[in-house]
């Protein structure tokens, strides 16, 4: 499909941007999140350890792990990693319009953001 064209594409891109900066924390995300999406969970879940080995308190890394958890179905390490998120400053306006999240209802951090604003 053209989503899936456009996400290995993507993966390219940021595995060059990692060839000049292996460590960056946003990069690492970023290339875990285009893996989950491609559905190799494996590869984003090595990409996302690392990110969050250089970066553990970024709400963005942290906002990343969670969304890659929850695309691979791993619901307990997805909401812990959104309360860990939205804790240091991840956006619950992003939140709130993932689809990717939505397997999290229950998840205390997923509804409590879905309760604001109500």
């Amino acid at each position: 499909s053209r989503a899936r064209e456009c996400y290995r594409r993507a993966v390219q891109l940021v595995q060059t941007l990692l060839g000049v900066s292996p460590n960056d924390p946003q990069h690492l995300s970023a290339l875990a999140l285009y893996r989950a999406k491609l559905g190799d969970h494996a590869a984003a879940a090595d990409a996302i350890t690392k990110a969050l080995a250089v970066s553990p308190k970024d709400g963005q890394v942290l906002y990343a792990a969670a969304l890659v958890h929850a695309l691979a179905g791993q619901k307990d390490p997805a909401c812990s990693h959104l309360g860990d998120a939205i804790g240091n400053g991840a956006s619950s306006e992003e939140i709130r319009h993932a689809y990717e999240l939505v397997a999290l209802k229950g998840c205390p951090a997923y509804d409590a953001v879905l309760q604001k604003n109500r």
